[in-house]
């Protein structure tokens, strides 16, 4: 078994239940607005809604894919990028999550798979970009949410001691 450098990544459900992430290969986080049915708590360290996107942005766009049966494209018609936030739990989440991923790789797990679009993504962005974490890249550009990233960062500072 080859042994990855500590790291922010990102798996799928579909990751998770298959075993090619597990809680061997790390700190198994799924962050979703909903718990997955089927999802056995042992495969998992945490589950974390606070990180996920508000109810508002998910309903709009499980709606979308589910009308136009597009997954990326339900990203792009309700605007996920302008819209994603993350609550002020989910910040100090994130900036936990961040601290132990520089020990451990940690992995971010949602229904998405892997290459689609998703809130992981954005979030690895952000634990890049705020917290000086190494993580994953992503596999898909969010040029309109980098954008708000130094808002978010002036937010933030507001909000929680720097640790990180």
């Amino acid at each position: 078994m080859q042994l990855l450098a500590a790291v922010l990544r990102q798996g799928s459900v579909s990751d998770l239940i298959t075993d090619r992430v597990n809680r061997e290969k790390g700190y198994v986080v799924i962050t979703m607005r909903r718990y997955p049915r089927f999802v056995r708590r042992e495969l998992r360290d945490e589950y974390l809604s606070t990180m996920s996107p508000d109810s508002k942005l998910h309903e709009s766009w499980l709606s979308a894919k589910r009308r136009h049966h597009d997954h990326n494209g339900a990203f792009s018609r309700v605007h996920y990028e302008n819209r994603f936030t993350v609550s002020p739990e989910g910040w100090a989440d994130l900036e936990r999550l961040c601290r132990l991923a520089k020990r451990k790789t940690v992995y971010l797990v949602c229904q998405c798979r892997v290459g689609d679009r998703c809130h992981r993504e954005m979030l690895l962005m952000l634990a890049r970009e705020i917290f000086n974490t190494p993580a994953e890249e992503p596999k898909n550009d969010y040029p309109d949410f980098k954008k708000r990233i130094p808002g978010f960062r002036r937010s933030i500072s507001r909000q929680l001691p720097r640790s990180a």
